[in-house]
């Protein structure tokens, strides 16, 4: 009875000591930490249930002891109430009596332990930065000694109670090394990363001490032992300002099997004291806004343009044009001011409330004044993909990157990327018109001034993609660079880099980029040797429109267009009738895919209006009218002209076409092929690819091999030339050439035979079978006919040799001029003997008389000739010596298959000077 007497008479005690403290305040929660209550005996009379607070109710309206769930909480365990509640453990721990700390009951490693690390934790759930903290426990080691294998440590602050994850604090012993002294180590991802405290006091078997740590303020950590008396010894300090989330505290005990059973700890403490507002960062938003941040929530009240000063290194004064609380998070002030010129600046904070009232301290931070990287903040600068054969340049791969901007630029977060290898930068500044060099750690020993990357990816030669983007997939600048942009054949063979002309402009980068003239073959970290201005004012043009189904358009520019422009159907009208299209497809900046809500009407002519779209430099797309037919060929529009299927050595085949149409067709919709003895259609190939226009009356000849081709042929069109990725084969002896549209429509065929030849030819090799007349049929023998031998046996091209005119009725020879001086001097040097015919197929002999009937020189034999044609007398004599003056007399003979004969006989004068 006299124990409950007691025990009620201590808590009135209490009760009136907190009354009287507080002034008589009323309505509040206080929690106060109860210890066992002893009687003068020394015996206890009272254990509170909990192992750390006691909560206690009474009427206090101004001044309130924080509750459990509040920042400033105490906690304290001396675990006397023999109960591990809300302690979150492997089963190493437990409280126990045996060789206990203080009190009656000390928390203990288990003799029996599970676990060969044994650690336990406490859920705190704290705000570091809105108090100072300080950290008590008492220890006590048995008879070991530390070591790599035994060692101890105390986690003050912990964001997880993952051992092998958490982020945080610890003091003890041997947390990283064998030194024995008592440490503070900062932990990352399971792991000391920094030592951050290391004292004098040495750890020792059988000993027992007590250890006390603070942090205060930004980081600021010191590390103790309390002797008996209260006083501290070996005290040290060190400084960290990192911060993780303070959500637990715990113990972590390593040890050997000999060990287990041997550490005690009791009493452990954790005391907040409150803090008044501080700044704890500084994040420049742009040019002229930086976000200053506290510790805790201000009162908006407070804050005041007079409260901050900003000034440069020299003491320039930036002036500070608002300073606005954010409404949304209290901790935050917006700054504006006017853009620095200089960037390491100092901010005089001051002023600054908290919600209770308390002020901050006056205080001044040092910073950068640092954009977030944005769109073309940074830009690749130049690239060497190709360093063999070396020009001078270290053999190593680099790109470099250029900061434009007119400020300091952060590389923190930025992610390299080639093609699909990403890497990701080191953080650090690159300040505005400086050099950014990546390479490879090897580069990097070489290359002045670079940065060496580990996983530096392997760079294309040609067709790569660079591109620079922050964490949150923002993409700062693009290449895809090409070995044409080095304008050089010399120079993309390797040893050169690729420069960027401009580093200010953006688009149509295939203008903006060249070849290094740098002796060393590159200017890596240096102005680039080709730096000029170079903007872009050519505007973009529409390179094809083609027409991929019956109602939409594929529409190809010669640069990227801005991309909202590009996907926006009101920019794009066709007449007749059409209007917008109804969709819009863009998988490429330069192209786009036109849907419309109805089909094109075969063979109509459309016109393609464009308003509006301009490239990424706002240079406007020519707007030309474009016209587009959705083509719909029949058989005879287009036929076959020519035909060489057996080529000399070293030679290809080829198919001369003819438009024999009153429109332009496009020869992507044009096919050729052969076919098998049943008629089905074998090998066939696509003409082009893109869009080609034939006109009407026009010549084109499709081949696998234009260069064998004008190798032995004399062609006056060499753009009429259409190389094929892939030809059919055509036999030598026969076969059958077919023209299709790309709907496998046959708009025209011609079976060819070695036997349709000229009866007089002894080697039909390398001579093409011409057409005669575009009016009659293909398929008839009749109108094809051996290529002249006058012409070379071929017209690739151009008009044949052998056309059947019905409309001329006589033939006849011509001799210009009658008269003729072959001394060179530029003037009527030789005699042109020029022939026109009544039909095809004539052979002929040339031979050349002097007055007294004797031959001098025969000119043709046996030649096979086409309707027109000419040759040609320089007045040498057959052995090539020179003919005398006077008069010559010219004979032609002509003569068909069927044994007709033609001669003429014409004069002429040769003469030294007219």
């Amino acid at each position: 009875m006299t124990q409950i007497i007691c025990i009620f008479h201590f808590l009135v005690l209490i009760f009136l000591t907190i009354e009287t403290c507080t002034g008589g305040t009323r309505n509040k929660l206080f929690s106060v930490s109860v210890n066992d209550f002893r009687d003068i005996n020394n015996k206890t009379v009272f254990r509170p249930t909990t192992p750390h607070k006691t909560k206690l109710a009474y009427i206090a309206p101004d001044f309130q002891v924080a509750g459990e769930d509040d920042n400033n909480t105490d906690y304290f365990f001396d675990f006397e109430g023999q109960q591990l509640n809300e302690w979150v453990s492997s089963g190493d721990w437990f409280v126990s009596s045996e060789g206990k700390i203080n009190g009656d009951f000390s928390l203990r490693h288990s003799p029996q332990p599970t676990h060969p690390e044994s650690v336990i934790f406490y859920p705190v759930g704290l705000n570091l930065n809105s108090s100072d903290h300080r950290w008590n426990i008492s220890l006590k080691n048995g008879n070991w000694d530390p070591s790599t294998s035994n060692r101890f440590w105390y986690y003050l602050l912990a964001d997880s109670s993952d051992p092998a994850a958490l982020n945080g604090w610890a003091a003890g012993v041997n947390i990283a090394g064998n030194s024995d002294w008592v440490e503070l180590w900062r932990f990352r991802n399971g792991k000391p990363d920094s030592l951050v405290v290391q004292s004098n006091m040495l750890w020792k078997a059988n000993t027992q001490f007590t250890l006390e740590i603070e942090r205060k303020g930004k980081g600021q950590w010191s590390l103790c032992s309390v002797n008996n008396s209260g006083e501290k010894e070996n005290y040290a300090e060190g400084a960290d300002a990192s911060t993780f989330r303070f959500d637990f505290i715990g113990l972590h005990f390593d040890f050997t099997s000999t060990r287990a059973g041997q550490l005690w700890a009791d009493d452990i403490a954790l005391k907040c004291f409150p803090l008044p507002p501080f700044v704890e960062k500084i994040t420049v938003i742009n040019e002229e806004q930086a976000e200053i941040t506290f510790n805790k929530e201000i009162s908006s009240g407070s804050v005041a343009v007079s409260d901050f000063k900003l000034y440069d290194e020299s003491g320039k004064i930036i002036p500070v044009i608002s300073a606005v609380a954010n409404p949304g998070n209290p901790k935050k002030i917006m700054l504006t001011v006017e853009p620095p010129s200089e960037f390491n600046l100092n901010l005089d904070v001051s002023g600054i409330s908290d919600l209770s009232g308390t002020e901050m301290k006056p205080g001044t931070l040092s910073f950068c004044w640092v954009l977030p990287c944005r769109e073309h903040s940074l830009v690749v600068n130049e690239i060497f993909a190709d360093p063999n054969p070396p020009e001078g340049l270290p053999e190593y791969e680099y790109i470099e990157l250029f900061n434009r901007s007119a400020f300091p630029v952060s590389l923190s977060g930025l992610v390299l990327k080639v093609d699909d290898k990403k890497c990701l930068l080191e953080s650090a500044l690159l300040y505005p018109g400086k050099f950014l060099l990546l390479t490879n750690t090897e580069g990097a020993a070489l290359l002045e001034a670079a940065t060496g990357l580990k996983s530096f990816p392997t760079l294309r030669n040609s067709g790569a993609k660079i591109s620079i983007e922050t964490s949150t997939g923002l993409l700062v600048d693009e290449i895809s660079y090409s070995d044409i942009w080095y304008a050089d054949e010399d120079k993309k063979n390797g040893g050169w880099s690729l420069e960027r002309i401009d580093p200010q402009r953006f688009c149509g980068q295939a203008g903006n980029w060249t070849a290094s003239v740098a002796p060393a073959g590159g200017s890596p970290g240096e102005l680039n040797s080709v730096a000029a201005a170079n903007p872009d004012n050519k505007s973009p043009e529409m390179v094809s429109i083609e027409i991929i189904s019956a109602n939409e358009l594929k529409l190809t520019f010669s640069e990227n267009i801005l991309p909202e422009l590009l996907a926006d159907s009101q920019h794009y009208s066709v007449t007749p009738a059409m209007g917008n299209p109804a969709l819009i497809e863009t998988s490429h900046p330069a192209e786009v895919v036109l849907s419309f809500p109805k089909d094109f009407i075969p063979n109509t002519n459309y016109s393609l209006q464009i308003s509006d779209l301009t490239d990424e430099c706002g240079n406007p797309v020519i707007n030309n009218g474009d016209h587009f037919v959705l083509q719909q060929l029949v058989a005879g529009d287009i036929l076959i002209s020519e035909v060489l299927f057996n080529p000399y050595p070293g030679g290809a085949d080829f198919v001369e076409i003819y438009n024999h149409s009153q429109r332009t067709i496009n020869l992507k919709n044009l096919c050729i092929a052969n076919h098998d003895g049943q008629s089905e259609l074998n090998n066939i190939r696509k003409i082009c690819n893109s869009d080609r226009w034939l006109s009407p009356g026009e010549y084109v000849l499709c081949t696998a091999d234009s260069s064998a081709t004008r190798l032995f042929y004399y062609t006056p069109c060499p753009e009429c030339f259409c190389k094929m990725s892939s030809f059919p084969s055509y036999p030598d002896d026969q076969g059958t050439v077919v023209l299709l549209d790309d709907s496998s429509q046959v708009l025209d065929e011609f079976t060819y035979s070695e036997k349709m030849h000229h009866p007089l030819l002894g080697d039909c090799e390398g001579v093409s079978l011409e057409r005669l007349s575009f009016e009659a049929p293909t398929e008839s023998a009749s109108n094809w006919h051996s290529a002249a031998s006058t012409v070379g046996f071929a017209t690739p091209g151009y008009a044949n040799s052998q056309v059947r005119n019905e409309l001329q009725p006589e033939g006849s020879i011509a001799l210009s001029p009658e008269v003729f001086s072959p001394n060179n001097d530029g003037y009527n040097d030789r005699l042109i003997i020029h022939y026109q015919l009544d039909k095809p197929g004539y052979s002929g002999h040339v031979k050349v008389y002097d007055s007294q009937g004797r031959l001098i020189n025969h000119l043709a034999k046996n030649e096979l000739l086409g309707q027109e044609g000419d040759w040609y007398w320089d007045g040498q004599k057959a052995d090539n010596s020179r003919s005398g003056l006077g008069i010559y007399i010219v004979l032609v003979e002509l003569f068909d298959t069927k044994g007709n004969v033609k001669k003429y006989r014409k004069t002429c004068t040769l003469t030294d000077r007219l």
